[in-house]
């Protein structure tokens, strides 16, 4: 089905697409509907409604999705995901945690070099930030905190302030917004934070939606 213009609407009944099914251009999806089998949706697209989407399916283009959805089967998505840790040493005060060991860097967000993530194009929006750690050893007050555009960023700060027989642990988690280009990370701003043999400092981000 292709042409400049494509209106599904269920108001005869209920709609149901099955097979390979190729839609293109500007379309509306309206009403409860069952989308299945191998399935191309191109264009600027809006599904409303309470919709099934079954089978192997792509969604390109502006899309809006509303009401109650329900996506069976594969998916995939190509937003940024982070999950880097440090084993080359431990963290001093004013400095950033830079995690030296990858796990996963789709997009290619986070700079193992400088400890930057930083928000690539066409992900501007909303993201979840993870950290925990270890102080140094028998410290009584590791302090860190976040950084936006080498800007303190308060929200979720990891600090403790009493004695210990061994090491700490702190952890921090915030949702931030991230334009194009803005950098985030993680530093130490008093005593410091542990970084050899294990991997137990692991910071985490992923986009949430724009």
């Amino acid at each position: 089905m292709t042409g400049a213009l494509f209106h599904v609407d269920n108001s005869t009944g209920d709609i149901s697409i099955n097979g390979a099914t190729n839609i293109s251009g500007a379309t509306n999806i309206n009403g409860a509907t069952n989308i299945n089998g191998a399935t191309t949706i191109s264009g600027a697209t809006t599904i409303s409604g309470a919709t099934t989407i079954s089978g192997a399916t792509n969604i390109t283009g502006a899309t809006t999705i509303n009401g109650t959805t329900t996506i069976n089967g594969a998916m995939t998505s190509n937003t940024p995901i982070v999950m880097v840790g440090r084993n080359a040493g431990r963290v001093y005060t004013g400095s950033t945690i830079v995690c030296n060991v990858t796990g996963y860097n789709r997009g290619s967000c986070y700079n193992t070099g400088n400890g930057r993530f930083t928000c690539p194009s066409g992900f501007a929006g909303y993201y979840l930030f993870l950290y925990n750690g270890l102080g140094g050893n028998v410290e009584t007050y590791p302090n860190t905190r976040w950084y936006r555009n080498g800007s303190v960023f308060s929200w979720g700060a990891a600090h403790v302030n009493n004695s210990c027989s061994s090491r700490h642990g702190l952890t921090a988690v915030c949702i931030v917004y991230l334009n194009v280009g803005d950098y985030f990370e993680k530093r130490v701003v008093s005593a410091s934070m542990y970084g050899s043999s294990q991997i137990h400092s692991t910071l985490i981000g992923f986009y949430i939606s724009a």
